[in-house]
């Protein structure tokens, strides 16, 4: 189920994109933010924000505008990894499971490459469960290269914001306390 709907929405972006540089796939984007809602684009009407970026992706590209999310980030991280609702993925909170297929895989398996940048959330590191130290799991699922928040250091241990705790492909980076996590999530 989750590889076949991954395959038509890849269909669907390729289609909707058109061809990349020297006649390549087509580049795909995809952005998961917290706590943004869709009167937040400019594109969906907003007269509160401008978000002239954003709408342009929009209208070169897809727009999911009826979709399913869970009431907390890290599930509908899971989610939409996997292409499952939750309860047919859902192991811990904070958990992706190894046995899980994610869009990641499936991107390197159509020959692109993948790069993460952003949360994390997914080695369940909560629990102490199996790869919550694993600074590799990006890799495993799919992503050849990566700068993340709580990959294995939990979230009280450094913030994500002023003076943050950031991995980046297996080298934790701690800038300082002058600098702030979203600015570094740049590879």
């Amino acid at each position: 189920m989750g590889r076949t709907l991954f395959y038509l929405v890849a269909s669907l972006l390729f289609v909707s994109c058109g061809r990349g540089k020297n006649n390549e796939n087509p580049n795909i984007i995809l952005i998961m933010a917290d706590d943004m809602g869709y009167e937040c684009l400019s594109c969906n009407g907003s007269l509160s924000y401008n978000t002239p970026v954003l709408d342009n992706l929009a209208s070169s590209g897809i727009r999911f505008t009826n979709c399913y999310a869970q009431p907390l980030c890290t599930p509908s991280r899971i989610k939409i990894m996997t292409g499952k609702y939750n309860y047919r993925n859902y192991e811990y909170f904070g958990y992706l499971d190894e046995s899980e297929l994610t869009f990641g895989t499936m991107m390197k398996e159509a020959g692109y490459t993948t790069c993460i940048a952003g949360k994390w959330q997914l080695n369940g590191l909560s629990y102490d469960l199996p790869g919550y130290n694993d600074t590799s799991r990006p890799h495993f699922f799919g992503f050849d290269e990566y700068c993340l928040w709580q990959l294995t250091v939990p979230g009280d241990k450094g913030s994500r914001y002023a003076d943050p705790v950031i991995e980046k492909n297996g080298e934790m980076l701690r800038p300082g306390i002058d600098e702030y996590g979203p600015d570094i999530h740049v590879l």
